[in-house]
């Protein structure tokens, strides 16, 4: 066994010659949240969809935090839709997390943000996490898709972190 010395990229930059200049997305960034709750209600189908937030192709996903009430069935999954005003399609609905149950109460919370995506991508901005090659400047909405219909009505809440710059 070698005793190392290892650097993350933010920290190697500053070593590079001439230093890199680290985004602030990255280091020493302004996180804000949103917190969000939605009721779900028994008979809601596979394929429905609960907007939770707005956030900006620009931001980084720092955590989503999901809260819930038993509803006996149901799972969703959690992505990137667009906003209705720019037609509302989807974009990855799977982004964060897939076919999550939401039979179960947790009122401890459950971490999504790297359901799907790789810990080596937490620095990813949105645009990246949507599968996007360029950032398109835009607006998406944190969507909630039910790939599991609801057995029982409830409540399901979100703490949703996010750097902006």
């Amino acid at each position: 066994m070698a005793v190392i010395t290892a650097r993350s990229t933010i920290v190697a930059n500053t070593f590079a010659t001439p230093p890199i200049q680290n985004p602030t997305v990255f280091e020493n960034g302004r996180e804000r949240c949103s917190v969000a709750v939605v009721g779900v209600t028994s008979g809601d189908s596979i394929g429905s969809v609960y907007k939770l937030a707005r956030v900006f192709s620009w931001h980084r996903i720092r955590s989503i935090r999901m809260f819930n009430a038993a509803i006996t069935s149901g799972a969703a999954s959690f992505g990137l839709y667009r906003v209705d005003a720019d037609g509302g399609a989807v974009v990855l609905a799977n982004a964060y997390a897939s076919a999550v149950s939401i039979a179960s109460a947790q009122t401890t919370g459950t971490e999504l943000a790297f359901s799907n995506r790789a810990i080596s991508a937490m620095a990813q901005f949105i645009w990246q996490d949507a599968g996007l090659t360029a950032d398109p400047h835009l607006p998406y909405d944190l969507c909630m898709t039910l790939t599991a219909a609801a057995a029982a009505s409830g409540s399901v809440g979100f703490d949703i972190g996010f750097v902006i710059d």
